[in-house]
């Protein structure tokens, strides 16, 4: 006669064979259905989010941002920012997975 432990591992490991086989075939199916991003949204701070200030700001008291040296990017150009050009929100944004 087998004895108990002998019997609850053998229910242990159908359990656990179970779970696995479940879960394999759960995730094997997700994997059929991933899309690309359309669209990213990052709630700032200031390694994402430098440019809301100068749309915040009273028209008649801009901020540094709006004026030559500040706001010029890399690419010459003026942004309104406290960057010098893209940030890392902005690279991901040119991401081939985002549509």
């Amino acid at each position: 006669m087998a004895s108990p432990i002998s019997h609850l591992l053998k229910k242990l490991k159908t359990f656990f064979l179970i779970i696995l086989l479940t879960t394999t075939v759960e995730v094997s199916s997700e994997q059929q259905q991933c899309r690309n991003f359309e669209s990213i949204i990052s709630f700032g701070d200031s390694l994402a989010d430098t440019g809301n200030l100068l749309g915040l700001s009273d028209p008649n008291d801009l901020p540094q941002a709006a004026f030559p040296p500040y706001g010029e990017t890399f690419f010459h150009r003026p942004t309104g920012r406290f960057s010098n050009g893209r940030l890392i929100i902005d690279f991901i944004g040119n991401s081939p997975f985002i549509s």
